[in-house]
């Protein structure tokens, strides 16, 4: 847990913190937006019904 205590002094390395909690913040945001999309393909996959996959020719001997 952050406290008052716990964070440094000096505006560099404060603006250095933000920075990185809000880098951070982008990323985990975009792993969401990801996912959610993953979701979403995997849904339509799922509601279009089974795939129906038909034997591999053989051709060998």
């Amino acid at each position: 847990m952050i406290t008052a205590d716990s964070l440094p002094d000096d505006v560099a390395t404060l603006k250095a913190l933000v920075l990185a909690g809000q880098a951070a913040q982008l990323a985990a945001e975009a792993k969401a937006r990801n996912l959610e999309a993953e979701v979403r393909a995997r849904t339509l996959r799922i509601r279009r019904g089974p795939i129906v996959r038909r034997p591999a020719d053989r051709q060998h001997g």
